[in-house]
């Protein structure tokens, strides 16, 4: 299935479906998402921003989405506008530029002024563009930037990674591998671990491939796992099922070991991070 995934996010559609189609429901909406990021990215590489700033430049939704996102989603959306703006000059539209800056690059002038001091000092230069001190903006290397951002943002929305799930799975396995052989021979002698289901050795992958929160019990100082997980006590505190079980200790009620409240073990709840 990484394999089938792989190929779609790299916009290899025809052989992702042929290895599927038995079972083509199972990636349909993954076809889907691609097939619409490739039309857009399609349409980017013709000059044609409407379907990715919308019709009448509508702005990107950032109201619903995390506070990271939404700067990466503020970004796109200026970089965007600037592309457009581009096209104009490049077009020699330039009344048409001077409108649409004004429309749509004003209300980015306190995060984006020293770009858009660039952009307006282009009309100077409107008439020889390939030799002036600008002329970088006019070159391909800013549509691919752009084409790269929209990527990265347009899965982040739907809460995936813009990489394929066969590189991710690589790229961590490349990271983890040395410290896994190191910590091997380290460990031989030791029986118990290779019956856990953790690793021995804390292995920093970076931030780029923490995707979810780990949680360590304040108690035990036990890392939750599938068959450990958290569990939300009605006081507020979490503490791991483990934990949870074993405090009673043939009551039906506890004290929470960091609060003076009684507990009952039915009515603590499973969290899910």
């Amino acid at each position: 299935m990484h394999c089938i995934l792989h190929l779609i996010r790299k916009g290899e559609l025809e052989p992702a479906i042929r290895w599927t189609q038995k079972n083509y429901a199972s990636i349909h909406s993954d076809v889907t998402d691609q097939e619409s990021i490739s039309d857009i990215q399609s349409s980017m590489k013709e000059d044609d921003l409407s379907r990715s700033t919308g019709d009448s430049g509508t702005r990107l939704p950032m109201a619903s989405v995390r506070s990271s996102l939404a700067n990466q989603l503020r970004e796109l959306e200026f970089k965007l506008h600037r592309l457009q703006f581009i096209a104009y000059l490049q077009q020699r539209r330039l009344s048409e530029a001077l409108a649409y800056a004004r429309q749509h690059l004003s209300r980015f002038q306190r995060s984006q002024s020293k770009e858009i001091q660039q952009l307006m000092a282009c009309f100077a230069f409107a008439s020889r563009i390939s030799q002036s001190p600008y002329a970088s903006l006019f070159t391909s290397a800013l549509c691919d930037d752009v084409m790269q951002s929209f990527r990265r943002c347009f899965w982040a929305l739907l809460n995936l990674s813009d990489e394929s799930p066969l590189y991710s799975v690589v790229a961590c396995g490349t990271i983890a591998l040395p410290h896994l052989i190191r910590a091997t021979r380290l460990l031989a002698a030791r029986e118990s671990w290779s019956q856990c289901d953790e690793l021995p050795v804390e292995i920093d992958l970076g931030k780029k491939y923490k995707y979810h929160s780990i949680f360590v019990c304040p108690v035990s100082r036990e890392q939750s796992t599938e068959s450990n997980p958290p569990y939300l006590l009605p006081c507020g505190h979490v503490l791991c099922k483990e934990t949870v079980n074993r405090l009673p200790r043939g009551n039906a009620r506890f004290k929470c070991p960091y609060c003076p409240s009684e507990q009952q073990v039915a009515a603590c709840r499973q969290i899910h991070f």
